[in-house]
């Protein structure tokens, strides 16, 4: 992912986090996959996003949505030329 944005920098107390990413080519061997405590949940704006959970790649498509374990092992590679943008929310 290249640009990441805040959508709850005002909020206090949260017990959440929100972020407005896109994501940029990457070669697939400079893909560095990062765990978090907590869940996350990822709805895919635009575009193809090539997301790897553990061992377990799938790619989503404009629409779809998951929900995982954010303390698994996990990367993002957009996938094609078009732009690829997301809302993510981890827990």
């Amino acid at each position: 992912h290249d640009n990441w944005g805040s959508l709850d920098f005002k909020a206090s107390e949260r017990e959440l986090n929100a972020f407005y990413a896109e994501f940029e080519a990457v070669a697939p061997e400079k893909v560095r996959p990062h765990q978090h405590p907590g869940v996350e949940v990822l709805y895919l704006i635009s575009g193809k996003l090539e997301l790897t959970i553990s061992s377990d790649g799938r790619v989503l498509e404009e629409g779809d949505a998951i929900y995982f374990d954010s303390a698994v092992r996990h990367s993002y590679r957009r996938v094609g030329k078009n732009r690829c943008s997301a809302v993510i929310v981890t827990v």
